[in-house]
C-alpha cells in the first residue's frame, strides 16, 4: 500500500496542472478510482468525486491544481510540464486520499472522496463544486494539508479559526508622464504608487488593533520602459489577509481610502479592483478532536498557538457541514526537505503518505461506525 500510494504520488507530480485546466490530472483520478471498482462522478469541467459504498455521511477533500513554477529538483518524477509545478503538495493530498478510498473501498465502509481543482485562485473550487452538490447527504468532511514547517511525523490543527480569510486587489495609478529630467511638469505616479504602498503598512499598524491580525503585502509592482522616462501609469497588486470579519471590511474601506486619498492629494487617477478571497477557516471543535484521537499511535498532535495567515477554500465546506482541516508534517532536514510551500525546490517526505492515508481512514471509520 505504502509503494502504490507513492507512486501516485509521483505520477501525479509529473503532469502539475493550471487551476481550471487539471484535465489529465482528473482523467489519472478518474483511471485510477475506476480501477478501485468505484464509479467516479465528473463535477464541472475537472472536479471528480467518488463514493466507496452507499450513501456516505463523511467526505474527504483533495486539491488536485499545481502553481506557475519552473521546478528545480532533480528527481526523476520531476514535473514534465515546463512552467509548472506541484510545489504545494496538492500531488500529496491527492494520493493520500486515493490511498484511504482504497482501503475504505476495501473494507467496504461508504465515504465520497473529493478531488477538486482551483484551490490556488479566487474563487476557488470549492464553492463551484458545493453548488453542484458534491455535498450532497455529507455530515462531515476532513482535509490534510502537508507542511514543510512542521517536522515529519506530527500533525497540527486547532480548535476555531485555523487559517485566514484572503482577499485580492490591483490598483492602477494613471499620473501624467513626461522627461526624467523635468518632473515637475509630470504628475509622477511611480512617485505616488511609492507613497500609497508605504502608507497602505499604516493601516496594520496604526488603524487595526495589535490584537487582530491583519497582513497586507504588495507582491508585483509594474511601471515603466526606460531610466529617463517618467511613465503614464503603474500598477501594482497585493493581498490582504485577516481573521475577523467585521476586521476585513474596515481593512477594504481603509484601503480605498488612503488610495484615493493619495493619488487625489498628487493629482492623479486610482483605478482600484478589490476581489473577496476565501472566508476565514474555522474549525468545528469535536472534529479537531477526533483528528487528535485518531492519529495516535500515527503522529503526534500539536495544537497551533495562532491562526496561520494562509488562506484556504477548504473553509466554504466549514460552512455547510462539520468538519476539520490540519497540517500534516513533512520536513526532515536530514533529506533536505526543507524548502517552503510554493518554493521551485519543494518536495514531500513521501514516509508521510501511507499514515496520512490510514489516519483518513480512521476518520471515516469513526463516524460511519456510529452511524452503524
Amino acid at each position: 500500500m505504502k509503494d502504490r500510494i507513492i507512486n501516485w504520488r509521483r505520477e501525479l507530480h509529473q503532469i502539475p496542472e493550471p487551476s481550471g485546466k487539471e484535465f489529465r490530472t482528473k482523467e489519472y483520478i478518474m483511471g485510477q478510482l475506476k480501477n478501485m471498482g468505484l464509479s467516479p462522478v465528473e463535477v464541472g469541467e475537472t472536479g471528480v468525486y467518488a463514493d466507496t459504498g452507499k450513501n456516505p455521511k463523511v467526505a474527504l477533500r483533495a486539491d488536485m491544481d499545481a502553481l506557475p513554477i519552473d521546478e528545480e529538483n532533480d528527481i526523476p518524477y520531476r514535473s514534465t510540464h515546463p512552467g509548472m509545478m506541484h510545489a504545494c503538495g496538492h500531488d500529496a493530498h491527492m494520493a493520500m486520499v486515493l490511498g484511504a478510498g482504497y482501503m475504505l473501498a476495501e473494507e467496504k465502509i461508504p465515504a465520497r472522496l473529493i478531488f477538486q481543482p482551483s484551490e490556488e485562485t479566487i474563487p476557488g473550487g470549492a464553492k463551484k463544486l458545493i453548488e453542484l452538490g458534491v455535498l450532497d447527504g455529507i455530515e462531515r468532511i476532513f482535509g490534510l494539508h502537508v507542511d514543510p514547517t512542521l517536522e515529519r511525523g506530527k500533525i497540527a490543527s486547532r480548535k476555531g479559526v485555523m487559517m485566514a480569510c484572503s482577499d485580492e486587489f490591483e490598483v492602477e495609478i494613471k499620473g501624467k508622464g513626461g522627461h526624467g529630467a523635468y518632473p515637475h511638469k509630470t504628475r509622477d505616479p511611480i512617485f505616488i504608487s511609492s507613497l500609497i504602498i508605504t502608507s497602505l503598512q499604516g493601516i496594520v499598524s496604526r488603524n487595526v488593533s495589535p490584537f487582530s491580525p491583519v497582513v497586507i503585502s504588495i507582491g508585483k509592482i509594474e511601471g515603466g520602459n526606460a531610466f529617463n522616462i517618467i511613465p503614464e501609469r503603474v500598477k501594482f497588486y497585493g493581498t490582504v489577509r485577516t481573521l475577523k470579519p467585521d476586521v476585513k471590511e474596515f481593512v477594504k474601506e481603509r484601503i480605498f481610502g488612503v488610495i484615493n486619498g493619495i493619488a487625489g492629494t498628487h493629482g492623479a487617477e486610482a483605478r482600484i479592483e478589490y476581489r473577496d478571497g476565501y472566508p476565514a477557516l474555522v474549525n468545528h471543535p469535536d472534529e479537531v478532536r477526533t483528528i487528535e484521537e485518531e492519529s495516535r499511535g500515527l503522529f503526534e498532535y500539536v495544537e497551533m498557538e495562532h491562526p496561520s495567515m494562509g488562506g484556504e477554500d477548504f473553509s466554504y465546506y466549514l460552512e455547510h457541514v462539520k468538519g476539520a482541516f490540519a497540517f500534516l508534517g513533512i520536513r526532515n532536514e536530514e533529506k533536505g526537505i526543507v524548502y517552503p510551500l510554493h518554493s521551485p525546490r519543494f518536495e514531500v517526505d513521501e514516509e508521510v503518505l501511507l499514515p496520512g492515508a490510514v489516519l483518513l481512514t480512521r476518520l471515516v471509520r469513526r463516524y460511519e461506525d456510529k452511524k452503524d
